[in-house]
């Protein structure tokens, strides 16, 4: 996918760009070989409302500069190492993924489990906040709220991010999707459980098709496995 030439967007703390798709910007398809899983972890925390018994963990780390993707990897590695010990940590299907997003503006990640129960709907249906992802969600028509998701909409949260009202909502991304700008990486397993989990070290996990779609109409850089 390409993006056409990109025009600032004055949104002053808020970091965001105007929408335009600019020709000859390749997103590049691969994670970081031979990746090995650290041993270190920082703590989430509970989604506000979350459900006890489908909780979300959300975060918000300040980084400092992330060019490269790799260390971005490695961030959502140590947030996994973290919520893996916690209770009720996998979905019902038996997941546990963390999605940290590295926000240029601020120089920050900003991490999520897989969105479910109250905070999924809330997320859906705020009125206050995540407006410019949410519209971006519908628009894209996704399946579901997966951990990028989630990521994108704590962002928009903690900054309290609102959109520019003289310019179309689907007009407002986060970048341009080049490497050093704001990016998404995913680390987790896959049909693990309760007894397995604690000891797994998780891995780079691919979006989804619709997180790639998602990335890419909000600018946002990302890779895939080969």
């Amino acid at each position: 996918m390409r993006f056409t030439n990109i025009i600032a967007l004055a949104a002053g703390l808020l970091g965001l760009a105007q929408a335009a798709p600019a020709p000859g910007l390749e997103l590049e398809p691969r994670i970081p070989k031979n990746m090995k899983p650290t041993k270190d972890e920082w703590k989430m925390d509970k989604a506000p409302n979350s459900s006890p018994s489908s909780p979300v963990w959300v975060a918000h780390k300040k980084t400092g500069v992330i060019d490269g993707i790799e260390k971005l990897y490695v961030e959502a590695n140590k947030a996994f190492n973290w919520v893996r010990k916690q209770d009720n940590a996998l979905t019902g299907a038996n997941n546990l993924l963390v999605a940290a997003y590295y926000d240029k503006s601020t120089e920050s990640v900003y991490a999520s489990t897989i969105p479910r129960g109250n905070w999924q709907d809330l997320m859906l249906n705020d009125k206050k906040h995540g407006l410019i992802w949410r519209a971006h969600y519908q628009h894209i028509k996704k399946a579901r709220a997966d951990a990028e998701d989630g990521a994108y909409f704590w962002m928009e949260t903690s900054k309290n991010t609102q959109p520019n009202k003289d310019v179309p909502i689907l007009e407002q991304i986060y970048g341009n999707g080049q490497k050093k700008g704001p990016k998404i990486a995913v680390w987790g397993v896959y049909g693990s459980s309760k007894d397995k989990v604690k000891k797994e070290t998780g891995t780079p996990v691919a979006s989804c098709d619709g997180c790639k779609q998602m990335a890419k109409e909000l600018g946002v850089y990302y890779e895939d496995p080969q």
